[in-house]
């Protein structure tokens, strides 16, 4: 019965989702979780960091035969489920918070507003975040029904975040 029941569910939670926002579930030893991120079309020579994605709660792409933790670069998509509006806010307060999160964890990092280019979602506002240490990233933020989405490319040098950009450009150009 409760197989039955948790089948109901997850079939209902397929009927409400939009188109964009992809859902996978997997049985751990405590039952049932469920995952849900932005639907990504995989770019060719990357792969989905499946056991990654799983643990981090998102979608985590890297390069071909690299592991999560050798990876010159990843791109990965968000999505925060939010059923109330009120939760859900405003694109402009979902960048606020995650800036605000983000410098209290990176010190000294850098964030810029850029411009959106023709290669990203008109639905997107896009930051790149130049961090002093380890990473390099450009971060888009929207909203998808009622999910507050993210996407990011992370690059451990700002050469590699340049050379990747492309890929991730051309990525978010076919999100819709």
């Amino acid at each position: 019965m409760k197989l039955l029941l948790g089948s109901v569910a997850l079939l209902s939670l397929t009927v409400l989702a939009t188109a964009e926002i992809e859902k996978t579930s997997v049985m751990t030893s405590n039952g049932m979780k469920l995952f849900w991120w932005p639907r990504l079309s995989i770019p060719h020579g990357w792969d989905r960091f499946t056991d990654v994605s799983h643990e981090n709660g998102c979608n985590m792409l890297g390069p071909k035969g690299s592991t999560f933790d050798n990876a010159p670069a990843v791109i990965y998509s968000r999505a925060f489920y939010l059923p109330s509006k009120k939760e859900r806010g405003t694109v402009q307060q979902f960048i606020q918070e995650d800036l605000e999160e983000m410098k209290d964890g990176m010190p000294g990092a850098i964030v810029k507003e850029i411009a959106p280019t023709s290669t990203h979602a008109t639905k997107l506002r896009t930051f790149s975040v130049v961090k002093t240490g380890k990473t390099y990233e450009q971060v888009c933020y929207g909203m998808e029904g009622q999910y507050r989405i993210l996407f990011c490319v992370s690059a451990k040098s700002e050469a590699i975040l340049k050379k990747t950009l492309p890929v991730f450009q051309a990525t978010m150009a076919k999100y819709k």
